[in-house]
């Protein structure tokens, strides 16, 4: 075996570039199916037929005393670790040692404790969790194109950098998950920086 460089590490790689290469792609040839969808559509309907169940990781931040939560993941499993932490709050499963049976979560959710910004909003809810690049659940909002990263300062998304920008200077953040070489969180975190003087 030769000794590894950069190139085959992927660090010389652009990753928005191949993303821009990957939707041509998407879009000049149909999938398994036959259909033909841009890059988001596939990344949503992957994400969607293998989503199983949620990661303890999950489960764990979904226990957490935070208000809000940001994610950059398209995936609905923080939602859902949310809707099992309510279905058992209700059930006080937590109080019974060594019990934990979440019984049928369709059957018993309640989503009026969750707001999920900005697809499905709730006022008066008692946590957010803010989806910066977009759901499943809206394939069109996902952002993985460099025209999805410019187009980001426009419209609501400048709005929902907003909520980010606010929580970092008012609160203690945990990036879990995050890409720190994301462009946007660069921009977010150095005006924010600006703001406070670079203290």
């Amino acid at each position: 075996m030769g000794v590894q460089t950069n190139r085959m590490l992927g660090r010389d790689v652009d990753p928005l570039l191949v993303a821009d290469w990957l939707d041509v792609l998407c879009k000049s040839r149909p999938d398994r199916e036959g259909k033909r969808a841009d890059i988001k559509q596939r990344i949503a309907d992957f994400l969607i037929e293998r989503s199983g169940y949620p990661s303890l990781l999950m489960y764990l931040l979904a226990a957490l005393p935070c208000k809000s939560y940001v994610t950059q993941n398209y995936d609905m499993h923080i939602e859902r670790a949310f809707t099992c932490r309510n279905i058992a709050e209700k059930k006080e499963v937590a109080r019974r040692p060594g019990a934990f049976d979440i019984g049928d979560v369709s059957a018993a959710a309640d989503d009026s404790s969750l707001s999920v910004i900005p697809y499905r909003p709730v006022k008066g809810a008692g946590r957010w969790v803010l989806k910066m690049h977009g759901c499943t659940s809206e394939p069109d909002s996902i952002v993985v194109t460099s025209s999805d990263y410019r187009d980001y300062e426009r419209g609501r998304k400048k709005a929902l950098a907003g909520l980010v920008q606010g929580n970092l200077l008012t609160s203690h953040i945990v990036f879990v998950g995050f890409g720190l070489g994301d462009p946007n969180y660069h921009r977010i975190v150095s005006e924010v920086r600006k703001a406070m003087g670079n203290s």
